[in-house]
Order: structure tokens, then C-alpha cells, then sequence
């Protein structure tokens, strides 16, 4: 039975760039993916869509990443070799009850750290943006809101990961993880693996 000091569940997008990002270090690290290749799963429906982190509760671990990661993406793709470009977003409001929501999410954005918001009136968002849905009473710019290729992503990521040493066990669907010393008995259907940890990226 092959041993590791870590097996990552999961070949999607967050498996892929943890492999890799665990090989920084001197670990023996397998990959366990169910099906027959990588970014099969949720991944491959992703929206492609970097956010700001203007959307998410301030003060929170997830916004502190989000923020930093959408600021760090550029470079990350520059590194990996992936099409990257900040297109901005625009996210628009019909009334004023959308309007407040619009203006919280700009409050919100800005304690976040999120730089270059702008709200906008409904008419100045139909200049920049013809083919809105008439009516538009207002509309929040988020100017670093950027666009990458969700599959190029995932596979420059394992490529990578590969490179670097980590083992792939693809088409090996986890039936059962047991404790055993000090550790963890992977069961797949294709063999089993002992890791002294498991980081589950299912």
C-alpha cells in the first residue's frame, strides 16, 4: 500500500491548486480523483468570473481571500500561462429597493478593501451599457472584476502539480476513509493509500 504525507479528495479547480501548492513543500502528495480526469465535475461549469469580494460579508475569512485573491489573480496566470483580463462587472438595480441594496454593496465593497467602485445612475449605466433592460435606476461598477478560462486554469494548475512530483490516482472513487495509525486508510476503487492527512476537496 503506497503511503503519503497528504491526499488531496478531489481533481477539481480547489484539488488541483492545493496538489500544487502542497508540493512548495517537501511532501509526498497523491491526488484522488473518481473520475477518469481532472476539472470533470463542478469545475468545468464555473462562471469563469474573478470577484472583487465587494459581495461578501465584511470581516469574514472569505472575503479577506477573495480580496486577495482577486488582486493576486493576474499574476497567478501569468505564472501558470493562462488567459487572464480584467473586464469589470456592472451590476444593475430596477427601484429603489434595488437601488439600497446596490448602495449597501458599495459600502460594504469599500470596507472590504475592493478599490474603484463606482455607482452609477441608471442613465449613465445605459451609456456605458446599451443593451440593458430598460428601466435600469442605478448600477455598481467594480472595475477590477476580471475573466479567465476555468479549464485552462485547472489543467495548468495539475500540470503543474504533476511537474513538481505529486501522484495522480485518477478513476479511484473514495469508498471509505478509516483511521489507522496515526493516520488514514484511503479506500478507492482502485486500490487503497495511507495518508498521514486528508484534505477533502470533493
Amino acid at each position: 500500500m503506497e503511503r503519503y504525507d497528504v491526499a488531496v479528495l478531489g481533481g477539481g479547480l480547489l484539488g488541483c491548486f492545493m496538489a500544487r501548492e502542497l508540493r512548495r513543500h517537501p511532501l509526498k502528495v497523491a491526488l484522488v480523483e473518481a473520475r477518469e480526469d481532472v476539472c470533470t465535475g463542478i469545475s468545468r461549469a464555473n462562471t469563469a468570473i474573478v470577484y472583487t469580494g465587494c459581495d461578501t460579508k465584511p470581516g469574514t475569512l472569505k472575503t479577506r481571500l477573495c480580496v486577495a485573491a482577486c488582486k493576486g489573480f493576474g499574476d497567478l496566470c501569468r505564472e501558470l500561462g493562462v488567459p487572464f483580463a480584467r473586464r469589470g462587472s456592472l451590476m444593475v438595480s430596477y427601484g429603489p429597493n434595488a437601488d439600497q441594496t446596490l448602495q449597501r454593496k458599495m459600502i460594504q465593497g469599500m470596507e472590504n478593501g475592493v478599490e474603484g467602485l463606482k455607482l452609477m445612475s441608471g442613465r449613465a449605466a445605459l451609456e456605458w451599457e446599451p443593451g440593458l433592460a430598460p428601466g435600469v435606476s442605478s448600477a455598481l461598477y467594480a472595475p477590477d472584476t476580471g475573466v479567465t478560462d476555468p479549464w485552462e486554469l485547472c489543467y495548468a494548475a495539475w500540470e503543474n502539480a504533476l511537474a513538481n512530483g505529486v501522484t495522480p490516482w485518477l478513476n479511484a472513487p473514495v469508498t471509505d476513509l478509516l483511521p489507522e495509525h496515526g493516520g488514514w486508510r484511503v479506500v478507492t476503487l482502485r486500490g487503497e493509500l495511507w495518508a498521514a492527512a486528508v484534505v477533502n476537496c470533493c
